[in-house]
């Protein structure tokens, strides 16, 4: 299996009456500005989350990039959620990654697995949750300007609009 973090030596071709376009197909280069994802397309890595609200999508755009482009890397959701806490190393973002791993792991025959119900979406919700802000205030705006109190639920009118006002 190809690894993007170690760079490949060209390939020799077998057969030297090959095209050039095919032989190029077949080389993989190294790189040392971006990595090559087997299809010699170069994706850089994402830098290190931090959990500032700032910088949230951005980094999140790069790591799907990343992901989509090194698909074969990350065949299934643990293997997507593992990647993206190995880029949640610092800040906020390292204690929220501390956090979501002592509460959706757990330990099976000496290994820390996910929850089997935990899917990629629901890792990417939770992400967005606590980290696109923005999105979480749109939403509660919105959320603000239809809110109607019904007859006679007054107390669930006071809660709905404390949870969102908050």
């Amino acid at each position: 299996m190809f690894n993007p973090a170690t760079p490949t030596e060209p390939i020799e071709p077998k057969n030297p009456t090959l095209p050039e376009q095919v032989i190029t197909d077949m080389v993989e280069p190294p790189s040392n500005t971006g990595m090559q994802n087997g299809k010699g397309e170069k994706c850089q890595p994402p830098k290190d989350f931090d959990g500032k609200e700032s910088n949230y999508k951005t980094w999140f755009r790069i790591l799907e990039a990343y992901i989509r482009a090194y698909n074969n890397l990350f065949p299934d959701d643990q293997q997507k959620i593992n990647c993206v806490l190995t880029y949640m190393s610092s800040g906020r973002a390292a204690e929220w990654a501390e956090y979501f791993t002592d509460e959706h792991t757990k330990i099976v025959q000496g290994n820390r697995v996910f929850d089997p119900g935990m899917t990629w979406a629901d890792f990417v919700k939770l992400l967005d949750q606590n980290f696109d802000l923005r999105r979480t205030k749109d939403k509660a705006r919105t959320d603000l300007s239809v809110l109607r109190m019904k007859r006679g639920e007054l107390e669930q009118y006071i809660l709905d609009f404390n949870s969102l006002a908050g």
